[in-house]
């Protein structure tokens, strides 16, 4: 669930198969900003739909009552898998401490 507040969302998936490839799993995660789950806050804003979209978005023509988004604020993305991992491999020797730019804005 995202809450009134989240502006920023970053989402990904990861498969695992297991060692004997009898069972696979598919794992998902997202980052929220802002933070959600704040005890006594409202989830989300009462209002009229799109009464408080961004400057240069309007109301969604495909997705009723939710605000519309430039396509520039979405940072590159990719919708296929670039190289798969396996069971106990190391993810990355570049960096491995360097903060990376995940999050949508």
């Amino acid at each position: 669930m995202i809450w009134a507040r989240t502006t920023k969302v970053g989402c990904a998936m990861a498969k695992f198969i297991s060692p004997n490839s009898k069972w696979t799993r598919y794992f998902f995660v997202c980052n929220y900003g802002e933070r959600g789950s704040i005890d006594e806050a409202q989830i989300y804003r009462e209002g009229k739909p799109c009464a408080q979209c961004p400057t240069g978005c309007a109301c969604s023509k495909k997705y009723e009552g939710l605000c519309s988004f430039d396509p520039k604020m979405i940072l590159h993305a990719t919708q296929r898998v670039i190289r798969p991992h396996k069971y106990g491999q190391k993810l990355s020797t570049n960096h491995p401490n360097k903060r990376s730019k995940t999050i949508l804005e």
